[in-house]
């Protein structure tokens, strides 16, 4: 076994599997096409779902990838040990209806022990199988030669693989013994153990099944083969370290925070859990961007505002008093450019979007951290340990300091957060849920809850209690169980497109020609481009279509409309489109051509928009919605507008949901205070 560099690691996987018949593809995009119900893509598999279940044909029935990936459920875990992290890639080979455990299982072993390859020692070598695989144990020990002492059988939850819906089935993993040092030192210690001794390494996974995520399994007429192998961890092994961290690739990475920060690795515990999150974050937000991901504050761009942001502040927690992660991208591009050239043909790019996203966020730092180390002194000097909701809430709605870096920063002092004293939830369903309850238990007027995910948890709450619920935001009430309720009405998608398109015309009476930009991956964008072909027929005024599911895609598409001479554009709320929006809007406003949209980001930058142009109407028909929804029954009810943020009863200094007229309230001498819920 030999010293091997990561991207060499790489290059012999996907060489190896070629000479087995596979085609290598280039890594899939972070960002899911034609997969609602993945928020990124976060294993090998995950962009060949069709492919699994025969309901594309793949361009090969063996496949050969090393794919990009990112895991968020344990972004606060990063950091704190060495083992978690967000960004890995994962080398994977697979049969898409070919061959199946006879050949996968020969070949893993020799290319993990054969000495043209890795020429692992096969002592150090051990194997798992999932308890009622007889077939695989057999070829594990009969074809391949595995002593039985080195084999070990695993119940479902070690040793089926299944990953929500999709393909999935049982699975045999390839563990390396690292040596006593690692282990517990337990007597029973050994494939299975909580321990660091006996790391995981390959996974096969016979993928016999297709399960709809709801615990039901159909058989696979055809089997599949996928498995995945964590490069890093591969490389841990190659290169005999402890983990990711000291990874060649990453260990690049590492070194450079170091440099910038005048800190050293492995000398202070609290020191290295910052140069840890910093090293990660930046690489994860590098290959995000590159997809064309922005930071927002909802899906997966609220992720990589997260992850930008808590690296920044780890940053300043290591001393580092000036902007810096633009400089670590460039340290990040050069480590993976040899298999990602797109990180190279989009640096400028990547460096000006998380420059800006660093810079904004410098601006509100300073203030909000100084607020909350007073309130954790406070609570200190009086012997509490739980921080109020509402003081938690003012804190990110005032100074826009992100809730998710208040629990962190008081977790490590000790201290936890009362959530049952906010009325605001980021998409945490326990969160929302224990809103709702605090609501109803207030006795409010109306709930105006804002998205889906608020709206279906607020519309529980609130029943059986006769207060009317007024949702905002929801793109297909009726598959979220919204319509037939005699206590609930709100609006059908993100925005009126009736009212965008109007105002186009009430600006542009001259208007021939509409350019409808959006992707066809995007569920969102459903209803308002057929509302918006509606429209557009019914007024005679013609349209030119144009569809997009990458970044340079979404480009090219705004150039090919330029280039068609429409008179306006119009886009809805699509996550897709909006992930190219500055490129979009800078190409739209200097051909002249005004740009309508649905999604408030948009608006930002300049764009046409029912929250931009006309908010203070929208505001006045949100209000009259509620009003009438206390006075009149829902009946009475019309007219459905978004506006940005939802009203309940929490006092705020939100700018957009203060500026609402609320005036139609006077005459019932309530007291309207209003605060955002987004999901």
């Amino acid at each position: 076994m030999q010293w091997t560099g990561l991207n060499e690691l790489r290059e012999k996987y996907l060489s190896f599997f070629e000479s087995k018949g596979h085609l290598r593809l280039d890594s899939f995009p972070l960002v899911p096409k034609n997969d609602p119900s993945l928020l990124l893509i976060n294993s090998g598999m995950a962009p060949m779902k069709k492919w699994f279940l025969a309901q594309e044909e793949p361009p090969r029935h063996r496949v050969t990838t090393c794919q990009k990936c990112i895991r968020t459920p344990d972004i606060e875990r990063v950091g704190i040990t060495a083992r978690h992290g967000t960004f890995f890639e994962m080398l994977g080979n697979f049969s898409f209806q070919d061959y199946f455990k006879d050949e996968v299982i020969p070949w893993a072993w020799e290319f993990l022990t054969s000495d043209e390859w890795m020429a692992i020692p096969k002592d150090r070598l051990h194997i798992s199988v999932y308890e009622e695989d007889d077939e695989a144990y057999d070829i594990w020990t009969k074809k391949v030669g595995i002593a039985p002492d080195h084999m070990v059988r695993l119940g479902k939850e070690d040793n089926f693989w299944e990953h929500g819906s999709g393909p999935c089935g049982p699975c045999s993993e390839i563990y390396f013994d690292r040596g006593p040092e690692y282990g517990c030192g337990k007597p029973t210690c050994g494939v299975g153990c909580d321990c660091d001794r006996y790391m995981e390494i390959w996974n096969l996974v016979f993928s016999q099944f297709d399960a709809d995520g709801k615990g039901h399994y159909e058989r696979l007429a055809r089997p599949n083969i996928d498995t995945g192998m964590g490069l890093e961890r591969l490389a841990c092994v190659m290169q005999n370290v402890g983990n990711l961290f000291e990874v060649d690739t990453v260990q690049s990475v590492l070194h450079h925070v170091e440099h910038i920060a005048g800190k050293t690795y492995k000398q202070d515990p609290k020191t290295d859990i910052s140069i840890r999150v910093i090293t990660d974050h930046i690489r994860s937000c590098t290959f995000m961007v590159s997809d064309g991901i922005l930071p927002s504050n909802e899906g997966r761009g609220y992720v990589l505002r997260r992850l930008l942001r808590r690296a920044a502040r780890h940053g300043r927690m290591l001393g580092i008093d000036h902007p810096f992660l633009v400089d670590l991208v460039e340290t990040v591009i050069q480590s993976s450019e040899s298999a990602y050239p797109e990180l190279r043909e989009h640096d400028a790019y990547i460096k000006k979007v998380i420059g800006t996203e660093e810079a904004n966020f410098a601006r509100t730092i300073d203030a909000g951290m100084n607020i909350l180390n007073n309130m954790i002194d406070r609570l200190e000097k009086a012997h509490q340990k739980l921080l109020s909701g509402m003081d938690a809430f003012k804190l990110n709605d005032t100074f826009g300091f992100p809730l998710d870096l208040t629990k962190e920063i008081a977790a490590e002092q000790g201290i936890t957060i009362d959530y049952g004293q906010v009325y605001s939830g980021q998409g945490d369903e326990t969160i929302l849920n224990q809103i709702g309850a605090q609501v109803v238990a207030d006795g409010v007027d109306v709930i105006i809850p804002v998205a889906t995910t608020a709206a279906q948890l607020m519309t529980v709450a609130a029943e059986g209690t006769g207060i009317p619920v007024v949702y905002a935001a929801v793109s297909d009430p009726e598959q979220a169980d919204l319509l037939d309720l005699d206590y609930v009405t709100g609006m059908s998608d993100a925005l009126n497109t009736q009212f965008i398109l109007d105002m186009m015309l009430a600006q542009d009476p001259e208007v021939q020609t509409v350019g409808l930009l959006y992707s066809l991956s995007e569920p969102n964008s459903t209803k308002p481009i057929a509302d918006a072909k509606a429209y557009l027929d019914a007024k005679g005024i013609e349209y030119v279509e144009q569809t997009a599911n990458t970044n340079d895609e979404v480009v090219a598409a705004a150039s090919a409309l330029i280039a068609d001479g429409v008179d306006a554009v119009f886009t809805p709320t699509d996550n897709v489109i909006m992930a190219a929006e500055l490129a979009i809007y800078e190409d739209l406003a200097k051909a002249g051509i005004p740009h309508y949209t649905g999604a408030d980001s948009f608006v930002r930058n300049g764009a046409y928009a029912t929250c931009g142009v006309n908010y203070t109407g929208l505001g006045a028909k949100t209000a009259d919605l509620a009003y009438s929804a206390i006075t009149d029954g829902m009946d009475a009810m019309e007219d459905y507008y978004l506006m940005d943020g939802g009203i309940i009863t929490v006092n705020t200094d939100t700018a957009a949901a203060m500026s609402l007229d609320y005036s139609c309230f006077d005459s019932m001498g309530t007291v309207v205070e209003v605060t955002t819920t987004k999901d």
